[in-house]
């Protein structure tokens, strides 16, 4: 009773917000941090606006629950739930309104499906949704790297410094095809059909055939393939044991911020909580995506998403 009570005073404080402009803003990127450094401030958020102690703990449970929804894209594409994240945590400071903040965001993106005129897509004489092979989609990244673009993939088998551009790509959808071309210099090339049935190019450098570029593409393309990524969604909430023998330089658990890592011993445990398409500059290791894990000590950082950095099951 009493949280359901506080969850309508969470709504009238969105309302007066919106008509008002009476909230602060919150600092950008509070909801990426670890919750163990982000607790605090919320807890006096709470003790701030509710006298009784009650109300203060349902606000906590509140907060968690807020925070734990902004780790999601709440079923828009991540570029575009990434800017209205960025809205909302400019409106609101708690996590709990910043989350309901995006809930409309996502009802009003829903809504406004139809009426906004589709951009213009290429002719669908390829049937994209008929086609066979492999689904892959471009990834997002942190903006440090739009300036690289896709650098391994051409729109004429033929190698060049020529890239694609970030913006006219990112978030594409294609399908890898089993169809090689081989060029006058010998270089051997694999064609890609994207949902807007332009074709693409991809070298197959190892000249080791489908199988070993597709693990090549994975690890070092700027795509991931949605097999892949469904395959995740069994193991979040499950463990995983890190394995460093198989890399060099020691696998850290990243974050957001450059400045913040965790080291991470051979055989420690993580549970997995979830995965993020993004590239990240300052990333470790090599996968087509990462891995949102949480140490038993609490930090929650990102790994990189290749099963030579893990172990499913605890060695012997």
């Amino acid at each position: 009773m009493i949280k359901n009570r506080l969850k309508k005073v969470g709504f009238v404080i969105l309302t007066i917000c919106f008509a008002g402009g009476l909230c602060s803003p919150a600092f950008s990127g509070e909801w990426e941090k670890p919750w163990s450094s982000v607790k605090g401030a919320a807890a006096q958020r709470c003790v701030k606006t509710f006298e009784d102690f009650q109300l203060q703990a349902v606000c906590m449970e509140n907060e968690i629950e807020g925070y734990n929804k902004m780790q999601g894209d709440f079923g828009m594409p991540s570029a575009v739930a990434r800017k209205a994240k960025d809205r909302c945590e400019r409106t609101f400071e708690d996590f709990q309104l910043q989350a309901v903040c995006m809930e409309n965001e996502k009802n009003g993106y829903d809504k406004m499906k139809n009426y906004v005129i589709p951009v213009t897509r290429a002719d669908d004489r390829c049937n994209y949704s008929s086609l066979p092979g492999k689904e892959f989609q471009f990834r997002e990244g942190t903006e440090s790297l739009h300036k690289y673009g896709y650098l391994d993939w051409k729109k004429e088998p033929e190698t060049s410094v020529r890239k694609l551009d970030y913006q006219d790509y990112v978030g594409k959808k294609g399908k890898l095809q089993e169809l090689e071309v081989k060029v006058h210099n010998g270089s051997s090339w694999y064609v890609a059909v994207l949902e807007t049935c332009e074709k693409l190019y991809i070298r197959d450098a190892f000249r080791k055939g489908l199988l070993i570029l597709v693990q090549d593409i994975e690890n070092h393309r700027g795509v991931y393939f949605l097999d892949t990524l469904r395959q995740v969604d069994y193991l979040i909430g499950k463990k995983i044991w890190v394995n460093q023998n198989y890399v060099k330089k020691d696998i850290v658990l990243f974050t957001d911020d450059p400045n913040i890592n965790y080291p991470l011993a051979h055989l420690e445990a993580l549970e997995i909580v979830g995965s993020s398409t993004k590239r990240i500059g300052h990333s470790h290791g090599a996968g087509p995506f990462n891995l949102v894990v949480k140490k038993e000590t609490g930090e929650k950082g990102y790994m990189v998403y290749n099963k030579n950095y893990f172990f499913l099951e605890k060695p012997n």
